[in-house]
């Protein structure tokens, strides 16, 4: 019930915007929920013909890209990053001198 009302708001706020909402749920197993599954297949119908490319070829494609974008976003949240941030690049000082003033 809970689930259906949140989906329910999600998507009265995705009408008022008329943009898309598809949820990527993904099991440890790397099976993808219906939703997802749906969103892929359409992007890969229209990727296929963009590309000109078999849609076989152009499904696995974005189904890799996905799977390992988030391999690398829950390694990235469970480990941390490796790099120190940094926010800009103050070579030349303008982006210091802008700042200040």
């Amino acid at each position: 019930l809970r689930k259906r009302r949140r989906g329910s708001t999600v998507l009265h706020a995705c009408e008022e915007r008329r943009t898309l909402f598809a949820p990527l749920c993904v099991s440890v197993d790397g099976l993808m929920g219906k939703e997802c599954t749906k969103f892929i297949q359409r992007l890969a119908d229209s990727r296929s013909l963009t590309w000109h490319r078999d849609y076989s070829t152009t499904i696995n494609w974005i189904c890799m890209r996905l799977l390992f974008a988030i391999i690398r976003a829950t390694i990235l949240c469970l480990r941390g990053s490796c790099t120190n941030w940094r926010s800009v690049n103050i070579s030349d000082g303008l982006p210091l001198d802008f700042i200040m003033s």
